[in-house]
């Protein structure tokens, strides 16, 4: 494990108390009302129902960074309709590692690889298709799940996936305006 210099431990300490500040700290990014609203949500589920071009995929990548950046060990587990849907959101959060300085890039992330990214403290975030197959023997904090309403078969079933620990799931799909918690 690569060691973090007292200054971005702080730093990351501070910033771990408020996803939104997080936000505009990491990325410079100034989310909306309803975007730090969805930021800011602790519910166990929450369902997305967003305008087209209205920030999901930008505020779930955010997100799953949080979770993964500033909670040791954590598994966030990103799963779309097929490996290219889940690859487009994972790509999305490898356009936001790449906003944040080298340098420090460098000391969070232990490796970034097509299908899995590894922060310096063991927590993951991974990109799977919905397959019962491949997505059993998972025991996840975070699950997005993309596209959810073009899953032929929902194997997302969270006792299948979240173990006994109490895990956060967001679904996304197209729709109207604001947020809806289920």
């Amino acid at each position: 494990m690569s060691t973090i210099e007292p200054e971005l431990r702080e730093e990351l300490q501070r910033i771990a108390a408020d996803p939104a500040l997080f936000c505009k700290g990491f990325f410079d990014l100034k989310p909306t009302q309803y975007q730090t609203a969805f930021l800011r949500d602790t519910s166990k589920r929450i369902v997305l129902r967003w305008n087209r071009q209205s920030g999901k995929s930008t505020f779930l990548a955010v997100r799953a960074l949080y979770q993964a950046i500033c909670h040791r060990k954590t598994l966030t587990i990103i799963i779309g309709p097929s490996l290219r849907q889940s690859m487009i959101t994972r790509d999305k959060i490898e356009d936001l590692i790449n906003m944040i300085p080298p340098d420090v890039r460098r000391k969070i992330f232990r490796r970034i690889l097509r299908t899995v990214i590894v922060t310096w403290h063991d927590s993951r975030i991974v990109a799977l298709p919905n397959s019962e197959h491949l997505l059993r023997g998972y025991t996840a904090d975070l699950i997005v799940c993309d596209e959810s309403a073009f899953f032929d078969n929902d194997h997302t079933r969270q006792r299948d996936i979240s173990g006994d620990r109490e895990t956060q799931g967001i679904r996304f799909q197209p729709g109207v305006s604001g947020f809806i918690v289920i």
